[in-house]
């Protein structure tokens, strides 16, 4: 179903996303990512080898940037500049 978070959402909630969490402190010492502690491999290898989990992965890209691509549309447009407001947030 077009514009349906569902793939997120089922992205969001596995072990993939998720576990790296319950390593973060690790990661912070470490300065290796949490998800290598916790998977064994790192991102990309363990999608690879987990074609189930690579899915889901492909799936909630696709849907976060058909969510995202209007608003860059319109932020990178030459007819509508952002480029003041933009300026005005970074002086904050």
């Amino acid at each position: 179903m077009p514009g349906s978070m569902r793939s997120v959402l089922m992205f969001r909630g596995s072990r993939y996303y998720f576990s790296p969490f319950t390593a973060f402190l690790y990661s912070l010492q470490t300065g290796i990512p949490a998800r290598e502690k916790v998977l064994g491999k790192n991102a990309f290898e363990y999608l690879r080898g987990d074609p189930e989990t690579e899915q889901v992965f492909d799936e909630a890209m696709t849907a976060i940037s058909a969510l995202w691509a209007p608003a860059i549309a319109v932020i990178s447009s030459p007819v509508i500049s952002f480029t003041p407001f933009l300026q005005e947030l970074a002086a904050i």
